[in-house]
């Protein structure tokens, strides 16, 4: 039987998360342990309020098919920039940049190009 959360419960379990998360980092235990302990803390909270494991497992892969066409973006991004990287785009991008304006306006002019282009594309 599902439950509703109370105010407090729902900060409570907020809190732990929360926790778990900062403890782990001070700890210097990376990113996916602690992003791992978070969800099974808000696993073992959702438990306690009454839900079902098949609707919290529901809810989790839910979650995961929502992100993958985001997490496949980024890994696209992320190879081309590689490429670009390894094929001497970006450094040449930045020798031009550098030459043909001073070092204080390179960053503001890259801002500005890049949100003209961005608009511009769509």
């Amino acid at each position: 039987m599902q439950e509703k959360p109370s105010l407090g419960r729902a900060l409570a379990t907020f809190g732990s998360v929360v926790a778990v998360l900062l403890v782990s980092l001070r700890l210097g235990a990376g990113m996916h342990l602690p992003v791992l302990l978070a969800a099974a803390t808000a696993c073992v909270a959702a438990r306690l309020s009454g839900l079902k494991w098949d609707s919290i497992q529901a809810a989790l892969f839910r979650g995961v098919q929502d992100g993958l066409p985001a997490i496949g973006i980024l890994l696209m991004v992320g190879m081309i920039v590689g490429l670009w990287l390894v094929g001497g785009t970006i450094p040449t991008l930045i020798w031009y940049g550098l030459s043909w304006l001073s070092p204080g306006i390179l960053v503001p002019a890259a801002c500005l190009l890049a949100a003209v282009t961005s608009t511009v594309t769509g």
